[in-house]
């Protein structure tokens, strides 16, 4: 058992980590806060686990550990940026997915943008994009019609297209298309933005200042 104020703070958590749509930030957060970064950047998976169990004597949500999980990879290896298949394992994950390693559901645009979003708030030295994600993402948002990348996802490598005798006419439909497209992206990345300042909030520990400092790092 820790002293009160422990014992009043992980009170205060409980709800937050039993929660399956508690976002992979706030719950990597929490576990650097409670086990510190190093340590849990050390653990087994199933060590972490193990600690979360003892210190709220409730079960967590698999999909609660798997998040905090594909932040540990992202931010520890650069596999996030240069593995597709990693970077679709991480960013579905963040997306509450619960078999990430099935790849019969593509990604939506709008979940790797936030993904991107979620892993830059922890990365404090990303890498630079590899050519296989690169390829990825640009693949992905070509199949969902867009002839250009949208914010958060410039990084992108776009299929040539093949350009028939209507080309001017189409190219007009398809930017018309991207443009909807990527307010759908910016919507969500939004939307989930106001979810995770809503998150950190509840925080015990968040102040004025901290929660002002993610507000602008999500804007960034």
């Amino acid at each position: 058992m820790g002293n009160p104020l422990e014992s009043r703070e992980r009170a205060a958590l409980l709800p937050i980590v039993s929660h399956p749509f508690t976002l992979g930030t706030v719950l990597y957060a929490i576990a650097v806060r409670l086990y510190g970064e190093r340590e849990i950047h050390e653990m087994e998976p199933e060590a972490l686990a193990l600690e979360f169990q003892d210190d709220f004597g409730v079960e967590i949500p698999g999909i609660n550990f798997s998040k905090i999980q594909a932040i540990i990879t992202a931010v520890s290896t650069s596999q996030f940026y240069n593995d597709w298949v990693a970077f679709y394992a991480i960013s579905a994950t963040l997306s509450g997915a619960e078999n990430p390693l099935d790849q019969s559901d593509p990604l939506l645009p709008a979940e790797m943008a936030w993904a991107i979003k979620e892993i830059g708030l922890a990365d404090e030295k990303p890498h630079p994009w590899g050519p296989d994600v690169r390829r990825y993402v640009g693949v992905i948002l070509d199949q969902d019609g867009f002839v250009k990348s949208p914010k958060g996802l410039e990084f992108a490598d776009m299929p040539e297209r093949y350009h028939g005798s209507d080309y001017r006419a189409d190219r007009r439909q398809q930017e018309v298309a991207t443009t909807e497209h990527a307010q759908v992206v910016t919507d969500y990345v939004q939307e989930q933005s106001a979810l995770l300042l809503k998150q950190v909030a509840a925080l015990p520990w968040t102040t004025q200042e901290s929660l002002a400092a993610t507000a602008q790092a999500l804007m960034s």
